[in-house]
């Protein structure tokens, strides 16, 4: 509990200054379902057969992941960082509880549902890990939170990537 502390302080703290101000809240929002659930829509209307399938199979996981992190947050109902530290930098006000992060378990199901399908694991992953970040930064995330919703949200992709290649949709193979 004490190197979550610590490290939510750093990256809420002292990392701040007035430019990732901006720059974090504007990557939060790459994780929120409605920029995924446009990204999805654009997939599904590529001519590729695999592409649209990772649209669909996003849409799927944004649906699945804002559903299981709801059933988690209030089951386990943490509050959120500015409830309870003092001093907290404070970006955006969010509402609900705070474990496990929303965004992070949907930005890691885009993550791994993408990467599948487009095989640009560095970039994909990397936006991933800065949408978890963006949540720590702006006050409204412990670093836990962003560890168990990217577990979580890798576990949903996977799952997803799994069912889809057992139902004959292999990313690896282009499909006729």
């Amino acid at each position: 509990m004490e190197h979550n502390l610590r490290l939510f302080e750093f990256i809420n703290s002292t990392l701040s200054h007035p430019v990732l101000d901006t720059v974090m809240v504007a990557i939060s929002e790459l994780g929120s379902a409605e920029v995924l659930a446009v990204l999805a829509l654009f997939l599904m209307l590529v001519e590729k057969k695999e592409k649209k399938l990772s649209g669909i199979l996003l849409l799927a996981g944004v649906a699945l992941a804002y559903q299981m992190t709801r059933l988690i947050k209030n089951w386990v109902a943490i509050p959120r960082p500015f409830h309870t530290l003092p001093d907290v930098n404070l970006l955006v006000y969010a509402h609900g509880f705070s474990f496990p992060s929303g965004h992070s378990t949907m930005a890691f199901t885009a993550a791994f549902i993408i990467s599948a399908y487009f095989k640009r694991y560095l970039l994909i992953y990397s936006l991933a890990f800065l949408v978890g970040i963006s949540r720590v930064y702006m006050g409204i995330h412990y670093p836990t939170d962003v560890l168990a919703g990217a577990l979580l949200g890798t576990a949903v992709g996977y799952i997803l990537v799994k069912i889809a290649e057992r139902s004959g949709f292999d990313p690896n193979r282009p499909q006729s």
